[in-house]
């Protein structure tokens, strides 16, 4: 089933000027879906026919939110539907900012802390990926953590992966990220693992 388009227009409805996405994640995006159907896909689910931006170069949110959906209906079939497309591209993002010299900062920050010492930096990661919204981390256990999305414009399949990603790449094994929009712009994820 597609994306909820009504939801898109809720979302870009909201949006402004001011609210913007670096580069990277964009790539995320082109990226899943060149995998998936080649790179004349990616061009075409991109207005601006490229299938590409700078890295950190920011873009508009509206613009993503156009290009993230029309991936996620392109993607879906292979994915288990448009909300494991969304974690499928929020994945790829955590995976490329991982592999940035953001990520490597945030990689030495954690050091050998794993899961949890990494996630308590994800707050910070994100201020340097979005130019919108408060993200809160609070610890249940030593291997949950708990965020609040507060005005964040993408889907929680998306932070899912997102999260997951950066569990995975800092030790984690069985993880889990679980979210549910609490709000229009709000929601809650849990992250597990062993």
């Amino acid at each position: 089933m597609p994306a909820d388009r009504r939801d898109l227009e809720t979302r870009i409805a909201v949006a402004t000027s001011a609210d913007t996405v670096r580069g990277l994640i964009f790539n995320a995006i082109f990226s899943v879906v060149r995998e998936e159907a080649g790179d004349e896909a990616a061009r075409a689910c991109d207005p601006a026919r490229k299938g590409l931006r700078t890295e950190f170069f920011n873009y508009p949110v509206i613009d993503f939110l156009r290009i993230i959906w029309d991936a996620a209906d392109r993607l879906e079939a292979k994915s288990g539907g448009a909300d494991g497309a969304f974690y499928r591209i929020g994945h790829r993002a955590g995976e490329l900012v991982l592999g940035s010299m953001l990520g490597k900062t945030l990689l030495a920050l954690a050091g050998t802390g794993g899961p949890k010492q990494l996630l308590s930096h994800a707050p910070g990661g994100y201020r340097a990926t979005v130019s919108y919204g408060e993200r809160l981390v609070s610890w249940p256990s030593e291997t949950h953590a708990r965020f609040v999305f507060i005005r964040d414009f993408l889907v929680p399949g998306f932070h899912c992966g997102v999260l997951a990603a950066g569990a995975e790449r800092a030790g984690g094994r069985a993880v889990k990220a679980v979210g549910r929009q609490t709000g229009l712009l709000e929601a809650v994820y849990d992250i597990t693992w062993e």
